[in-house]
């Protein structure tokens, strides 16, 4: 098992495995947290922390860059931030926090870089209603028709 971290539209991914997903957001983190002044960087900070497999379970925290909480007006900004982190974190920045050896986390870093940079702009998200019950719809539809579905069963 092992996470994926994607820029899906622009077909590009890296595999990592449990272990090293867990080093990669951690040195991140240790990076991050130092530079993050702004609020939206503190929440990409908490986001990325948010990606606990000791929480969530291993193999389950992956992700894909357009699921970032990019701000479409302050995209070129924000991603500037992100590659300053990992820029920082290939560094070695605070790595004597971890208390062990990361030998491949610069290689990891390096691969994630590639992928921040190369990443487009994100365009503003628009969200849909459903057409029955008039509230926001996830990627999948509607959960008032979903749970009516469940409960007819």
């Amino acid at each position: 098992m092992g996470n994926m971290i994607a820029d899906r539209a622009a077909g590009a991914s890296m595999k990592l495995s449990n272990g090293s997903t867990d080093v990669f957001l951690s040195v991140l983190l240790l990076a991050g947290s130092d530079l993050a002044e702004t609020a939206w960087q503190v929440e990409l900070m908490v986001w990325l922390a948010a990606h606990d497999q000791a929480l969530r379970g291993g193999g389950t925290v992956g992700f894909d860059l357009a699921d970032i909480p990019w701000d479409p007006d302050d995209f070129t900004a924000q991603r500037d931030f992100l590659l300053r982190t990992v820029d920082l974190a290939a560094t070695g920045h605070r790595w004597e926090a971890l208390g062990y050896d990361a030998p491949f986390a610069r290689g990891h870093l390096d691969e994630f870089r590639a992928l921040v940079a190369g990443m487009e702009p994100v365009a503003a998200l628009e969200h849909a209603k459903c057409p029955v019950h008039d509230v926001y719809v996830h990627d999948h539809g509607c959960l008032l028709c979903h749970s009516g579905q469940i409960l007819d069963l």
